[in-house]
C-alpha cells in the first residue's frame, strides 16, 4: 500500500513544477521578445485590428522605430562611460583579477562588461564564468544568457538557490521530433 503523505506530496510538486515550468516559459517568451525589439524585429508584434482584413493588414504601413536599442545603448555608455575599476581587500584577488583584465590578455574589459549588461538589461541575467583554454592556457570569460540558466531551489531551504543549471537548446538534426531539441 503507497504511503499516503508520499503521493500527496508527489502531488504537490508536480503541480508546482508545472507551474513553474509555464512561470519559466512565460519568462522566456518575455525575455525573447525583449531581443526582438532590441534587435528591431518589432513589426511582427504590431496588432492587427478586430475586423481588419489580412489585405489590408499586410498592406498597411507599419511604422518602426527602434527606441529599445537606443535606450540599452545609451543608458550602457552611460554606466561605462569612466573606465571600469575593480579593487580588492585581499591581494590575491587583485593579483588574479590584475591578470585577467591585462590589457595584453584582455584588452576588451570594457566592451565584454557592456556586453554582460547588455545581456542581464534584456534577459534579466547574465553569468558570468571563468573559463580555462587549455590551448592558451589562460582563464576567460564567459557570458551566458539568462535563458539558458535556471536555478534550482535548496532542499533544505527552498527560498535558497540549491544549484545553477546552463542549459542550451540546440537542434540535433534527428527527425525524431521527439529526440530534436536538447
Amino acid at each position: 500500500m503507497p504511503n499516503f503523505s508520499k503521493v500527496i506530496t508527489d502531488i504537490i510538486n508536480q503541480g508546482f513544477s508545472r507551474t513553474l515550468a509555464q512561470e519559466r516559459q512565460e519568462d522566456l517568451e518575455r525575455i525573447g521578445k525583449s531581443w526582438d525589439f532590441y534587435y528591431g524585429d518589432q513589426e511582427k508584434y504590431i496588432k492587427r485590428y478586430r475586423g481588419e482584413d489580412a489585405d489590408d493588414y499586410a498592406d498597411k504601413d507599419k511604422m518602426v522605430f527602434n527606441y529599445t536599442r537606443s535606450v540599452i545603448d545609451e543608458y550602457l555608455n552611460g554606466v561605462f562611460a569612466k573606465p571600469v575599476s575593480v579593487v580588492y581587500k585581499d591581494k590575491s584577488h587583485q593579483k588574479t583579477w590584475d591578470e585577467l583584465t591585462d590589457p595584453v590578455t584582455f584588452f576588451k574589459i570594457v566592451l565584454f562588461l557592456k556586453k554582460v549588461q547588455r545581456i542581464a538589461e534584456l534577459s534579466n541575467l547574465c553569468v558570468v564564468m571563468l573559463r580555462w583554454n587549455e590551448i592558451t592556457k589562460q582563464v576567460y570569460f564567459e557570458d551566458i544568457r539568462g535563458e539558458f540558466v535556471n536555478f534550482i531551489p535548496d532542499e533544505k531551504n527552498p527560498k535558497e538557490i540549491g544549484a545553477m543549471v546552463i542549459s542550451y537548446v540546440y537542434d540535433t538534426g534527428d527527425p525524431d521530433i521527439s529526440r530534436r531539441f536538447l
